[in-house]
């Protein structure tokens, strides 16, 4: 409810201020007179703190009450006029904080578009230059003084609040007064304009006139009107109009003189939105069809109930996007909105594109974490304001402030990139996603062929498994081999590929077809040794081993971001006899040029993507066949629907299977899976060769038959022995400092007095602890790190009273202390 209807006499304002000494963050300040009008819940606003002259914030509530004593501070300024979230939202938010132990400030500024308020400006608009004499003269003073200054402006001409009182010589505080109190009573109009790249673009549109123009017009002039009549619809951008209509500029304006057109300013959102890189996508043809399985999947969800959450699990190519499809068209059809979320940026242009050529470019959005502010700040007000009603973009995306939501839908929902480490808040758009729907009444809908354990688990207690068994079109799963690298080296092969991979790819480039090879690591070598004395050379921040990238003659550690030239010589020994092993992408990328000098090769990995878009652009240029092999990281093993990817290559497959790790074979099989689902999509049968050092391991044998079911058994076999999720919820205490010592005792006395409160609650016995121990990477960025491991198998009681334990311990300046709410990863 608006402090305008209830004229509430103090805001709570939430301050944008992290500071760890304030125990609370929303403070009580009193409405000025004639901004009631303006504040609600959402409302950014200017206000005083401490010796701070002023600091922003974000109004949460109102009150007429506050503690006796208090001297209560007034609402400096309004920094926009447009409220940017509403209460249900904030609701929401607030959530979020308690469920992850995070300061709602720094949840709301996780979810908020950055420099959304501090690149705008208040404008106030003179709404009418007839006001009745006697109305002025009773006027104070200074008010007659602003109106005065405001009808000096040109008509429809805004003017910055702060400049009426520079020019006035008026103070601020009574100048934004007297201005309100003059909205209230519809004499101005006060908005809040974007400055610099925040501004919204703005271009000169054309429509046709009514009546018809009183000036005689010239033949040229006429000609010109009748082939904009058959263009013009109803607006278009002038340089739009004037080339659909062969003429210029010029001549339009002629045409606006003699009054037979109207041209006039308005935003053009695309100027900067990513969406217009897809303005020649063309729509698809025909309805769309769908086979009996999706059929099925598609009829259970609209015939559940509202908030009800369903588990998509097809087979890779069972045509999961068709389902998807078919699903936001019923719930568009029924008035409501949709948000799709993948789980890695490279993969929405992808997913867009299919999305776009059903339900074209008018109400979409886009967005991930590449976007710049501009172009974030004009799809947030966008979609606020209901306009943008399917909203496609990586787990961020879950924090839009989306209108009458009906439909949530996850692709890939098992990937770990939905998982945010860090920073605060450290959350899981999964769990987000279910939390939105229960609020919101919006079904969520999550796939993938290789679900989580946990998703799968949950979804077959409660019967939400929505199966859809065969490939589309009938097409068969691609044959896969396993190939036995101890094998191959013993047969004198000494280069990154196999024998059976070298056959199949130059195959694959003869046949005109196409090829994926996944390394799931980046660089050109990924450790350097001395032959002499055996040193490894490793970050001199983190205990991690460099890595050499040869095209910039540059070793770099892929944890702090340190870079150095490339070594000549042992630091330890003087030994200039160094040996640079391993395969990263860009080695393994050389190797495939030499072998195929006339292949056309991408690569496709984090080293390649710095710059803006470059995924996408890489990713499109291999849909249409501008190269014959792909060679990347996990980005190339998810999501990709390429019809002429006949064969998929894995080097290297072990690396994930041997991390200390309790999610590691899950991570392994996923990968394993979800990449050879890559092959055999068109009308050729697809191939996929792993090679291996294991491949007798159960986890690539799973994936060789491409047995999700088999797995799963076999990992919840091993969850339930160790009491790992889903038979328990796994919190992670991490501690880490310059003094290795320090960060010892602290963890272990965090660990204490955790047990001591569990045993006071009775709670020790179903809630477990692992450690406190050594992190598996011990130190990053020169901080020793340590951590500690809570099994939780009492739910929500026991998480109450561990963030509660986790927010009342006050930690040295020099230590950082933090935890990880549903941990996924021991590293």
């Amino acid at each position: 409810m608006s402090a305008v209807e209830t004229r509430y006499a103090f805001a709570q304002v939430l301050v944008d201020l992290d500071a760890k000494a304030l125990d609370r963050r929303t403070f009580s300040y009193a409405i000025p007179e004639g901004m009631a009008g303006s504040l609600d819940i959402g409302t950014p606003v200017s206000v005083p703190f401490g010796r701070m002259k002023l600091i922003n914030g974000y109004v949460v509530g109102f009150t007429n009450f506050v503690d006796p004593g208090i001297r209560v501070k007034e609402i400096a300024d309004i920094l926009d006029e447009e409220p940017l979230f509403d209460l249900p939202y904030l609701e929401f938010l607030d959530w979020v904080a308690q469920y992850y132990a995070t300061p709602l400030v720094t949840v709301l500024s996780a979810a908020l578009p950055s420099s959304i308020t501090q690149k705008t400006r208040r404008e106030v608009f003179l709404e009418t230059h007839q006001l009745a004499p006697e109305y002025t003269y009773l006027l104070p003073r200074p008010a007659q003084k602003i109106l005065a200054f405001l009808k000096e402006r040109p008509p429809g001409k805004g003017v910055r609040v702060r400049f009426v009182a520079s020019q006035t010589g008026l103070p601020l505080k009574l100048v934004n007064q007297l201005l309100y109190k003059f909205k209230e009573e519809g004499i101005v109009r006060i908005q809040s304009q974007a400055t610099g790249s925040m501004r919204e673009k703005r271009v000169k549109w054309i429509r046709l006139a009514t009546p018809e123009p009183q000036q005689s017009l010239t033949p040229k002039q006429a000609e010109v009107l009748n082939r904009l009549q058959q263009v013009l619809t109803s607006e278009m951008p002038l340089s739009d109009a004037a080339d659909q209509a062969q003429t210029n500029t010029s001549m339009l304006q002629k045409l606006a003189a003699a009054g037979a057109i109207d041209i006039f300013e308005a935003p053009k959102h695309r100027d900067r939105d990513p969406l217009a890189y897809y303005d020649a996508v063309k729509p698809a043809l025909g309805e769309l069809i769908l086979n009996d399985e999706q059929s099925r999947a598609v009829q259970r969800v609209l015939d559940a109930e509202a908030h009800s959450q369903h588990l998509l699990y097809g087979v890779t190519g069972s045509g999961k996007t068709e389902v998807y499809l078919a699903l936001t068209k019923a719930v568009l059809d029924a008035g409501q909105s949709v948000m799709i979320m993948v789980p890695e940026i490279s993969l929405t242009s992808h997913i867009a594109k299919r999305f776009i050529q059903r339900f074209g470019l008018e109400h979409m959005a886009i967005w991930h974490s590449h976007l710049s502010a501009g172009e974030k700040v004009d799809a947030w007000r966008r979609i606020h304001q209901g306009e943008l009603r399917i909203v496609i973009g990586a787990r961020s995306a879950i924090f839009t402030p989306m209108q009458n939501l009906g439909l949530i839908i996850m692709d890939e929902e098992h990937e770990g990139s939905f998982k945010q480490d860090s920073p605060a808040p450290r959350y899981h758009a999964k769990t987000l996603a279910m939390e939105l729907s229960h609020r919101t009444g919006a079904k969520l809908v999550l796939g993938s062929a290789t679900p989580d354990v946990e998703t799968f688990y949950h979804a077959k207690q409660d019967d939400r498994i929505l199966p859809l068994t065969q490939r589309y079109a009938g097409r068969s799963l691609p044959d896969v081999t396993v190939v036995d690298m101890h094998h191959e080296k013993s047969l004198g092969q000494q280069g990154i590929l196999s024998n059976a991979l070298r056959v199949a790819l130059q195959a694959s480039v003869e046949a005109q077809d196409q090829a994926i090879i996944l390394l799931n690591r980046r660089g050109f070598y990924t450790m350097i040794t001395c032959n002499n004395c055996d040193e490894v050379f490793q970050c001199p921040h983190c205990a991690v081993a460099l890595t050499y990238h040869r095209y910039r003659e540059k070793v770099r550690c892929h944890y702090c971001g340190h870079e150095a030239d490339k070594p000549q010589f042992c630091p330890h020994c003087a030994s200039f006899d160094l040996a640079f092993g391993g395969t990263g992408t860009q080695r393994l990328e050389e190797e495939v040029a030499d072998f195929l000098p006339d292949a056309r090769i991408l690569r496709l990995d984090s080293d390649v993507m710095q710059k803006k878009f470059a995924h996408r652009d890489i990713l499109e240029a291999f849909s249409a066949h501008q190269a014959d092999i792909l060679i990347g990281t996990q980005m190339v093993a998810k999501g990709l629907d390429i019809a002429n990817v006949t064969l998929v290559g894995v080097v290297s497959a072990d690396t994930t299977l041997a991390l200390p790790d309790y999610k590691a074979s899950e991570r392994g099989f996923q990968l394993l899976t979800q990449v050879a689902g890559r092959s055999g999509r068109g009308e050729k049968p697809g191939r996929v060769i792993i090679q291996s050092f294991q491949p007798q391991h159960p986890v690539i044998l799973r994936a060789q038959d491409q047995d999700y079911l088999g797995f799963y058994e076999d990992e919840l076999i091993r969850r339930q022995e160790f009491d790992f999720p889903p038979f328990s919820q796994l919190f992670r205490f991490i501690v880490s400092c310059p003094d290795e010592f320090r960060a010892q005792n602290f963890i272990k006395a965090a660990a204490i007095n955790l047990q001591q409160l569990l045993e006071e609650a009775g709670l020790s016995g179903q809630v477990n602890m692992l450690g406190p121990a050594p992190c598996v990477i011990a130190r990053i960025q020169g901080r020793f790190r340590y951590h500690l491991m809570v099994k939780n198998k009492r739910g929500e009681e026991a998480h109450r009273l561990i963030t509660r334990f986790y927010q009342h311990v006050q930690a040295p300046e020099d230590l950082n202390f933090l935890l990880d709410v549903d941990a996924q990863s021991f590293l």
